[in-house]
């Protein structure tokens, strides 16, 4: 007889993800957890107490979506990979062996991005299925990590927009809790969060611990956010979470095919490095890939064309013969200066207007026009529809993948090139080591004819990245044109 199935069901509040996992993963060995937020769909495989993968539906991440939104592979490329290579290959490995990216970066994107969607899952409230018996997959990033000191190491590398204080705030009372024996592993408190801790030998607000440290109120909300990512507080009128416990028949398996399997199963990895931060709780940068070896001597320099900022063809070869940009006319430049610093004033005082109404419903509903936004890029039609989703959800939740994927749809439009500078500066200032963000910075310098800029951008790249060929050719070509070569 086939061993019965365990499953439940139930919700959890904003920053409870990672006690409702610690829990489940009490009661079931192995298995896997289906986290339900709004239209996005994620899973949590865990076995023996620890957690051993997160996948996800959202399709800016998956690890193609991510790769070619990071300026790391090449879009059309990635098309050409996905549509002819066999359904047993893992996408990392195809990527290596045509020597499109080192495999010491693919895993480094691999633990990035797993935990990138699991502090994009730990801040908002959702809805969960936990079913025991599932094997993690074949093509998953293999993990090892306690669930609290997970979700803790996530959400101290999520940058704050001003949703920390919406989370923690709002009149909340936190109170210390006793995370348990399973999940704390790892669940450490830095020093301001340990200060915090101490602060709540009995149940406080988030405004009361910035009352008594206005100079650290920032930081005291990414504090307060993390030790309840952490398992380490909770409200003090946390919802009783509504758990729904049933049992089922696994089902029959089907006879075995007679063709031999091509899955490849996933190779063992070490355990995910610990997140370190600073005494105010902030996020380090990522870790800069191992150097790769060199290139063969005497290969051909290649010219100095601009890194492509968004796929789909030549944009100069389209429309730029006919309205050049910036205009020839002085007037025009002056009017269209204006014109672009009245946009870019109004958005920054709606910004400002709206940080203290913004909402953890106004969030939720920014991630799902990301989510949009990414299934019509994909289907590579509606760019106009993604492109006016985009620029409403940055408003609310800003992130450095959104604004580059916004200012690529704007480069690539004549008309609204112009705006694309704005966002861009925008998403270094989120993510100062985003190798697309700079990409696209030196491509737009370049086609402005700023080369000076444009070498600045492709030289912070290698600062971070210094394995990064195509910043690498690009600079090598602009030095050879200085020198008169």
């Amino acid at each position: 007889m086939s061993p019965a199935i365990s499953i439940a069901r139930g919700t959890f509040a904003p920053l409870q993800l990672g006690i409702a996992t610690a829990e489940l993963v009490e009661q079931f060995p192995t298995g896997r957890l289906e986290v339900v937020q709004g239209i996005a769909r994620r899973y949590v495989w865990f076995r023996n107490g620890r957690i051993r993968a997160i996948t996800s539906k959202v399709e800016n991440e998956r690890l193609g979506s991510w790769l070619a939104t990071r300026g790391l592979v090449n879009r059309k490329v990635l098309k050409e990979i996905l549509i002819n290579k066999p359904r047993s290959e893992r996408l990392g490995s195809v990527l290596v062996d045509r020597g499109l990216i080192d495999r010491a970066r693919v895993l480094q994107e691999l633990l990035t991005l797993a935990m990138t969607v699991a502090g994009r899952m730990v801040l908002l409230e959702g809805e969960y299925e936990a079913e025991s018996g599932q094997q993690l997959p074949s093509d998953a990033f293999f993990l090892d990590a306690a669930p609290l000191g997970l979700f803790l190491g996530a959400a101290r590398r999520v940058t704050d927009t001003g949703h920390f204080e919406l989370a923690a705030g709002n009149g909340r009372r936190w109170a210390r809790l006793a995370a348990t024996a399973a999940g704390r592993d790892g669940a450490e408190p830095l020093p301001l969060e340990s200060q915090v801790l101490a602060l709540l030998d009995e149940a406080r607000t988030l405004e009361e611990l910035q009352a008594a440290a206005p100079e650290q109120a920032q930081d005291l909300a990414r504090a307060v956010v993390c030790l309840a990512a952490g398992g380490l507080i909770g409200f003090t009128d946390l919802p009783v979470r509504s758990i729904v416990v049933e049992e089922r028949a696994a089902p029959v398996p089907p006879p075995p095919s007679r063709a031999p399997s091509l899955s490849v199963p996933p190779s063992p990895m070490p355990p995910a490095p610990p997140v370190a931060a600073d005494a105010q709780g902030a996020a380090p940068p990522p870790v800069a890939p191992p150097p790769l070896p060199q290139a063969p001597a005497g290969a051909e320099p290649a010219a100095a064309a601009p890194p492509p900022m968004a796929e789909g063809g030549d944009d100069a070869s389209r429309k730029d013969s006919k309205h050049p940009f910036p205009p020839a006319n002085p007037r025009l430049r002056e009017v269209l200066a204006r014109v672009t610093a009245g946009v870019a004033a109004e958005k920054a005082a709606a910004r400002s207007a709206r940080g203290a109404d913004a909402s953890l419903l106004d969030v939720r509903r920014a991630e799902a026009m990301k989510e949009r936004a990414g299934e019509l890029l994909e289907g590579g039609s509606h760019d106009a529809e993604a492109r006016r989703l985009l620029d409403q959800a940055v408003e609310t939740a800003p992130d450095a993948d959104s604004l580059v994927r916004l200012a690529n749809l704007e480069a690539a439009n004549p008309a609204r090139r112009h705006l694309a500078l704005d966002h861009l500066k925008r998403a270094v200032e989120l993510d100062p080591q985003h190798t697309g963000a700079w990409m696209a910075l030196a491509g737009y310098w370049c086609a402005r004819g700023e080369s000076a800029k444009q070498r600045r951008c492709l030289e912070k790249v290698l600062r971070f990245d210094p394995r990064n060929e195509d910043a690498a050719r690009v600079l090598a070509a602009l030095q050879l044109e200085s020198a008169g070569g």
